[in-house]
C-alpha cells in the first residue's frame, strides 16, 4: 500500500492486490482533505478583502479544530493587523541581491550595462553605478563580466513579522514596552494557543520592488494548515507574486461600474493563471445586478454578499472585526468556506 499526493495535496491511497491468478488489482481511495491556500483580493484597493479575509480567518479559528495561518501579502501597507490587535515580533529581514563592483579588477568594459536588461547598470569614466531599486537579483551582470569584477551583496528591503515568537517574561525592572510594534524578543514563552498563526511581510520605506518581501513571506505558508493569504490589490507584479500556487482565489468587489471593471480585470488574471475562483460583494446594495450578469455569464459562483450597513462601517472605523459584534456572520463565513472545498473538489476530479 501506497499513501501519496498530487499537486493539488489531495490525497490518495493506492492498495495492489496480487493474486494467484497473476494479475493485479489497483484501488484508489480519494480522502477528503482541509488542506488549501485561499488568497482573498481586490482589483484596487478600498474594495474590503482585507474585511473579508480577516473575517473569515476568524470564523474558521478553532472551528472543528482546523490549523489555520494567516498571511498578509500586502507588503506595501499592510493593516491586517489593525484588526487582529496582535503584538507582533521580526521573524526575519528580507533583503535581495545586488551587484558589487571590484574596481581593482574592473575595466570598465560595460558589458554587464550592456546585457542588463532592466538598466539598473551605468558606466560612467571611473565608476560603474547600481542602481538598487532597478535591479531584479538576477545575477547576469556577474555571470557576463569578463573580469569576474562583479559579486552580489545582499541589501535589506523590508522584514517579515509575526505574533508566534516566543516570548520571555519581563524583568521587574524592565522598561514596559508593550506599545511597540515590533521588538526582537528571546525565546521561551509560547504565544497564545487562541491566536491565529499571523505573519506579514513590510517594505521599508523608500523601498519600491515589492515581490522579494512577497516570496519571502509566502515560505512561511504551512501546507499541514490551511492558509489565508490578503493579497495586494490590483492585477500587477505583487499580486501575481502573491496568487502563485493558490488553491483558491476569493475576488471582492463591490457593486459599482468601476468596482465591476476592476473584477473583470481579475478574473481576466485568475483565468490566465489557472486558479479556481469565487465573489465576494462586499456594501452589496440593491445596484448588484449588474455583478450578478456577469458572474451568471462567466459561471462564477457568488459566494456571499455583505450589506452596505452603517453597523458594519461602523465597526471597520474603530478597527473591529464585524462578526465578534455580528455572530450570525460566523456560520456564513464558514459555510462559504464549505463551498469552496465543494468547489476545489469538482476542479481536482
Amino acid at each position: 500500500m501506497k499513501v501519496y499526493s498530487d499537486e493539488k495535496r489531495k490525497i490518495f491511497i493506492h492498495v495492489e492486490f496480487n493474486s494467484l491468478r497473476a494479475f493485479q488489482f489497483y484501488y484508489e481511495i480519494n480522502i477528503e482533505v482541509i488542506i488549501m491556500n485561499v488568497g482573498v483580493a481586490s482589483g484596487k484597493g478600498g474594495t474590503g478583502k482585507t474585511t473579508v479575509a480577516v473575517n473569515l480567518a476568524l470564523s474558521l479559528n478553532l472551528d472543528l479544530d482546523l490549523g489555520l495561518r494567516f498571511l498578509d501579502c500586502d507588503v506595501e501597507e499592510p493593516n491586517s493587523n489593525l484588526f487582529f490587535g496582535y503584538e507582533l515580533d521580526r521573524l526575519k529581514t528580507v533583503e535581495k541581491k545586488i551587484p558589487n563592483i571590484n574596481y581593482d579588477k574592473c575595466n570598465f568594459c560595460k558589458k554587464c550595462m550592456e546585457y542588463c536588461e532592466f538598466n539598473a547598470l551605468a558606466v560612467v569614466p571611473d565608476e560603474v553605478m547600481v542602481f538598487d531599486d532597478l535591479c531584479h537579483s538576477c545575477g547576469l551582470c556577474s555571470m557576463v563580466c569578463p573580469e569576474e569584477a562583479i559579486k552580489e551583496k545582499g541589501t535589506r528591503i523590508g522584514e517579515i513579522k509575526t505574533n508566534q515568537i516566543q516570548k520571555k517574561p519581563k524583568k521587574t525592572n524592565e522598561i514596559d514596552k508593550s506599545n511597540e510594534k515590533t521588538k526582537n524578543s528571546d525565546k521561551s514563552i509560547p504565544a497564545s494557543d487562541n491566536e491565529i498563526e499571523f505573519y506579514e511581510g513590510e517594505m521599508d520605506v523608500g523601498r519600491v520592488m515589492s515581490s522579494p518581501v512577497i516570496s519571502e513571506l509566502k515560505k512561511q505558508i504551512d501546507n499541514s494548515k490551511l492558509n489565508i493569504l490578503d493579497i495586494p490589490p490590483g492585477s500587477g507584479c505583487p499580486v501575481i507574486e502573491a496568487m502563485d500556487n493558490l488553491d483558491y482565489l476569493i475576488l471582492v468587489t463591490e457593486p459599482t461600474k468601476f468596482g465591476l471593471s476592476d473584477l473583470k480585470n481579475s478574473v481576466k488574471l485568475a483565468e490566465a493563471m489557472k486558479i479556481p475562483h469565487g465573489v465576494i460583494i462586499n456594501k452589496s446594495q440593491e445596484d448588484a445586478q449588474e455583478t450578478h450578469k456577469y458572474c451568471s455569464k462567466k459561471d462564477i459562483p457568488i459566494h456571499l454578499e455583505i450589506p452596505n450597513q452603517r453597523e458594519i462601517a461602523e465597526l471597520y472605523s474603530d478597527g473591529v472585526p464585524f462578526i465578534t459584534q455580528m455572530p450570525q456572520w460566523k456560520k456564513k463565513f464558514r459555510d462559504t468556506y464549505s463551498e469552496i472545498k465543494e468547489k476545489i473538489e469538482i476542479e481536482v476530479n
